[in-house]
């Protein structure tokens, strides 16, 4: 908060990732940090949810607005992928959450969302990961073709 302070900025453009990968004696510590950056404003999301063990404890007691979904997901598309995924986006938007998948690589698995009613997707599909001149020229100019 300090940081925020000394540089001016509103913490609405901030959002702070967390990993599943919380310790059982560390949750109370992070839950207290979590409701400290909501308190002043600053969006949590969890980054790669379903990489672990994902607990679904988690959903329940993390007060999270972004849930990122990791791209194994996408992995095999069965049937019985598809009933876990979209359960996962249903009860994430349910807890009012931004779902957010990741990895996404080709229009089939954008279609294959959309059935299960996501809103959000990233990835190469769309662009790689880019420096920030990069970024900002692509901003400027209006020009959004992939650099790779």
């Amino acid at each position: 908060m300090d940081i925020l302070h000394k540089y001016e900025m509103e913490s609405r453009y901030i959002e702070l990732e967390l990993t599943e990968t919380v310790e059982e004696a560390e949750a109370d510590q992070v839950i207290s940090f979590m409701k400290k950056m909501k308190e002043n404003g600053i969006a949590l999301s969890i980054d790669d949810f379903g990489t672990g063990y994902s607990s679904l404890n988690l959903l329940r007691t993390f007060p999270v607005d972004v849930l990122k979904l990791d791209k194994t997901f996408l992995n095999r598309m069965e049937e019985s992928d598809r009933i876990v995924l979209s359960n996962i986006i249903r009860m994430a938007s349910e807890l009012h959450m931004c779902v957010v998948v990741e990895g996404v690589e080709n229009w089939q698995q954008v279609d294959y969302l959309k059935q299960m009613n996501c809103k959000v997707v990233q990835g190469f599909l769309f662009d790689e990961p880019l420096p920030k001149d990069v970024f900002e020229k692509k901003m400027k100019t209006g020009k959004y073709e992939k650099t790779a």
